[in-house]
């Protein structure tokens, strides 16, 4: 298997001609990422961040909000606008939105215990998504969190929550909040029964929290780009 670099992979977007037409070389990288992620559980965690992305015309907002469990309140949030280099192409989101998500969390004030990435985590048909990649590179407790199921066959414990199954493996977990359904898996560093613990700590009212405000900053930023404002 060929190996990649961490400066490789944090700079990939400048890196996006050569990787663009290549969609051999993008599993490639895929395929290095997912050899890499490791699970464990995490027994203590009070500091959330969450991820988003949002766009206007050729830019890309990323957003990220630094989240206190214990205090419930938001300790930091920062918007970050530049040119979006990567087009969309299904299952490579990663390429996309990776890179500015990796800047944007080495510019925060605060470090958190979990990130929490609006995107697949290893319930992804490489097993490789967007959170793994942000969890390899940040070397921290990472979830995906995605409202869309992308892969897997859904078994239902209850009326809440079931596992993803995909290829006789569970790849994630769905969970119903509100009637909203949310595809939760592993980023890096975090098993999936904690993944789930952190997701519900963080649920308030029909939302998980730090998410839904990660998810307004980007989309509001946006819509100004769009007004002129």
């Amino acid at each position: 298997m060929e190996e990649f670099s961490h400066e490789f992979l944090e700079k990939i977007d400048e890196r996006i001609n050569e990787i663009r037409y290549n969609i051999k070389k993008a599993r490639q990288i895929q395929a290095f990422i997912a050899s890499k992620i490791k699970e464990k559980a995490i027994e203590n965690f009070q500091i959330v961040a969450a991820l988003d992305c949002s766009y206007f015309s050729n830019k890309i907002v990323t957003t990220i909000v630094i989240y206190d469990l214990i205090n419930r309140r938001i300790i930091e949030e920062r918007t970050k606008i530049l040119n979006v280099n990567f087009p969309y192409i299904p299952t490579l989101l990663f390429l996309r939105e990776g890179p500015y998500m990796v800047r944007m969390i080495k510019e925060t004030k605060y470090s958190a215990d979990v990130y929490l990435v609006d995107g697949h985590g290893r319930l992804h048909p490489y097993k490789a998504g967007l959170a793994c990649y942000v969890g390899y590179l940040i070397e921290k407790p990472t979830i995906g969190v995605a409202k869309k199921k992308l892969i897997g066959e859904v078994k239902w414990i209850n009326e809440n929550i079931g596992n993803v199954i995909y290829e006789n493996e569970i790849l994630g977990k769905v969970v119903k909040v509100c009637n909203k359904e949310y595809y939760i898996s592993v980023g890096n560093l975090i098993d999936l029964e904690t993944c789930i613990k952190v997701f519900f700590s963080c649920i308030e009212g029909c939302h998980p929290y730090p998410l839904l405000k990660a998810h307004e900053l980007a989309t509001n930023t946006a819509k100004k780009l769009a007004k002129g404002i």
